[in-house]
């Protein structure tokens, strides 16, 4: 799943309220060092598939995500925080992004167990490759925001759904038009 699908359906889990906030953090953490050593390869030069693989697979990046996506670190977050904290809504919303990434990743699944095990569960299904079923993923995906967007009045959830929308569209279009397989 797109790392913006994981903050809208974290936000939409929750009435308003400041837990609400926690809980969409929580729902991109595991993601945000990637987002991050992925400017810094971009920035020192690195393109593509180069830049992937310098921050998904080598370097400082990796163990920093294989922390980030291990259910340890959230878990023990969440049993360490009392109901009704910023904490545990946190760590909630990493645990939701870590699970649902159990189900939508193969050749890119994380070890959730780490850095007790290495060992990575692959799932059948990625959201993103068209071997593992990624159009199938996608058109669950798109079908799933379209009724949510059709069952919100926020003009501002809207303009996201509507975001999320079209780049979870990709794997469709791409797939359609023959593109080779991108990690979003």
């Amino acid at each position: 799943m797109l790392t913006s699908s994981h903050a809208l359906w974290a936000y939409r889990s929750r009435p308003a309220g400041p837990l609400r906030r926690w809980l969409v953090i929580g729902a991109v953490a595991p993601d945000l060092p990637a987002f991050v050593g992925a400017a810094a390869r971009l920035a020192r030069g690195d393109r593509g598939r180069t830049a992937l693989c310098n921050v998904y697979e080598r370097g400082p990046w990796r163990p920093l995500l294989l922390g980030t996506h291990s259910m340890l670190g959230w878990t023990a977050l969440v049993a360490a925080t009392r109901q009704g904290s910023a904490g545990r809504a946190l760590g909630a919303g990493a645990l939701s992004h870590v699970a649902i990434d159990v189900v939508s990743h193969h050749e890119d699944a994380w070890a959730i167990l780490w850095p007790l095990s290495d060992r990575r569960w692959r799932s059948p299904v990625s959201y993103w490759d068209h071997e593992h079923h990624a159009r199938t993923w996608a058109t669950v995906e798109v079908a799933a925001l379209l009724v949510a967007r059709r069952h919100t009045s926020s003009r501002a959830e809207r303009w996201w759904i509507a975001l999320c929308l079209a780049m979870a569209a990709l794997p469709l279009v791409r797939a359609r038009c023959g593109g080779a397989p991108v990690a979003l």
